[in-house]
């Protein structure tokens, strides 16, 4: 139970400091998508860049404060994995195919290499697999009511969302 909790935050940390990270410049943020999307041949996703960058941003506070607060495990499993199966296979096509200065996962807080980002992603990848099966381990009596988990993950999604409205501006 403890190894699968302590997991769970690891994981929750590293969405959260991601998230937070490309939130405080969600302009540049969508720049990086838009590399991305270039590299991949994606250019009909161009035009949506700074919404798809509001949203990855978005979800990964969102993901990481539910996981560190034990709120809504087996929904932060499902959305982490679903998360991975994208940004997983997303950074080994780019680090095998493509140069970039960094791979923007973290923003400009702390760049790292499109290797150093897939292997973090396959790291991920293990502990979500890991996760899986201590999730009916996890989450046996919640300090959370139920309504309560609901308003924490509603309020935690305006916040995030304001965050980011205020960076752009700033």
């Amino acid at each position: 139970m403890v190894m699968f909790r302590i997991l769970q935050i690891i994981l929750g940390v590293l969405f959260l400091f991601s998230g937070i990270a490309k939130g405080l410049d969600p302009v540049a943020t969508a720049h990086k998508i838009d590399e991305y999307l270039k590299l991949m041949s994606l250019d009909f996703f161009l035009g949506l860049d700074l919404f798809l960058a509001m949203g990855v941003i978005t979800a990964e506070i969102v993901l990481g404060v539910i996981m560190i607060l034990d709120i809504f495990p087996k929904l932060g499993l499902w959305l982490a994995t679903i998360m991975m199966l994208v940004f997983t296979p997303k950074t080994l096509y780019v680090a095998l195919h493509h140069s970039m200065d960094y791979a923007g996962c973290f923003g400009s807080v702390l760049q790292v290499t499109p290797w150093q980002s897939h292997w973090k992603n396959v790291f991920m990848d293990i502990v979500i697999v890991i996760l899986w099966f201590g999730l009916p381990k996890l989450k046996k009596a919640s300090i959370f009511s139920d309504g309560v988990q609901w308003w924490v993950t509603i309020i935690t999604l305006l916040v995030a969302v304001a965050f980011q409205t205020v960076m752009i501006f700033v």
